[in-house]
């Protein structure tokens, strides 16, 4: 799916839940985690990308600045499934994801992760 149709899908969902919430982005946010914690729906690691995403919308950091991409070096996939950073070790991909990234850089812009080129980025460590 087109990443831009994501975050436009993300940033309705979210306006959707102020909406609801009489215009509290607080409460907004309590009222996605509440629907997110009973049923089983997503996976944990996707209802905490969701719950970073809708957050960045609903509550965007008081300095007003974008946070910086983080530049990470995806290898192959390991025994167990997953891809990892060869510089930091950090997961990036699990085995019930059905797309892989190729091996390369991605970066990782808040609670999500592309494969898309950034101009300005820092690298993980």
């Amino acid at each position: 799916m087109d990443p831009k149709l994501i975050q436009d899908k993300v940033l309705v969902f979210s306006q959707q839940l102020l909406t609801e919430a009489k215009g509290d982005p607080v409460q907004a946010l309590g009222l996605l985690v509440l629907v997110l914690d009973g049923p089983e729906i997503l996976s944990p690691d996707h209802a905490w990308r969701l719950i970073g995403e809708v957050r960045r919308i609903l509550l965007p950091d008081l300095t007003g600045e974008s946070p910086i991409p983080i530049q990470h070096l995806v290898g192959g996939v390991s025994w167990e499934g997953e891809q990892h950073c060869l510089r930091c070790g950090r997961i990036l991909m699990k085995p019930l994801h059905e797309e892989l990234f190729l091996a390369g850089y991605v970066f990782e812009i808040g609670s999500r992760l592309t494969s898309e080129q950034c101009e300005h980025y820092r690298a993980c460590l």
